[in-house]
């Protein structure tokens, strides 16, 4: 990897301290969120992260942000909101970041909303059948609108919701890694836990 090529998280944090954003301009939105992933997510501030969270979504609706929506729910549902909410309440922040990057042509931050959704929806426990339809659905979607990387997240959840192994040996948790070749899946590293505790 070439040096430089990372911009360090300080880096961030420097860009995009609440003294430097302005409370009327769009791409703030963003700014609160990252503010508050960092404080959530780096620095252990779960709280104050949460509240800069929620003072981008303020913003949001005050500014009518459109064209940052689909980013600023992804990075709050994503990051924070699970941390003060329950899992499932992040599911309607992704369903709502999804919708928006499809309206706005933010078709890549539409993707990942749908990710987010989707493993939130694993997590919180759901019917599989209905999630494997659901995502092949929105993985058709993905596909129309060429988003490759976020496909391949889809293409590796509904490869391992499918996968025969899984459902017959039911593991307590799962944890998969993709194997690409030439940015196309070709196969799921499994490691499975089978313990309770």
């Amino acid at each position: 990897m070439q040096e430089g090529l990372i911009l360090p998280i300080s880096e961030v944090y420097k860009f995009y301290q609440p003294s430097k954003l302005s409370s009327e301009a769009p791409a703030s939105t963003v700014g609160y969120a990252l503010h508050g992933m960092i404080l959530c997510s780096f620095l252990g501030e779960v709280k104050t992260g949460y509240e800069f969270g929620r003072l981008a979504l303020s913003l949001l609706e005050k500014i009518d942000a459109q064209s940052m929506k689909s980013m600023t729910l992804d990075l709050f549902g994503a990051f924070i909101q699970h941390q003060q909410q329950a899992l499932r309440a992040t599911l309607l922040t992704f369903k709502d970041g999804y919708t928006s990057g499809i309206e706005t042509g933010d078709f890549l931050y539409a993707g990942y909303n749908i990710v987010g959704y989707a493993c939130n929806e694993l997590f919180a426990g759901v019917e599989v059948d209905a999630l494997s339809s659901e995502l092949a659905t929105y993985n058709a979607v993905l596909a129309q609108m060429k988003q490759e990387s976020t496909q391949i997240y889809l293409d590796l959840l509904l490869q391992t919701l499918d996968d025969p192994y899984i459902m017959r040996q039911q593991p307590q948790s799962i944890l998969c890694c993709p194997i690409l070749h030439q940015s196309k899946l070709i196969g799921i590293l499994y490691l499975e836990n089978r313990r309770l505790t």
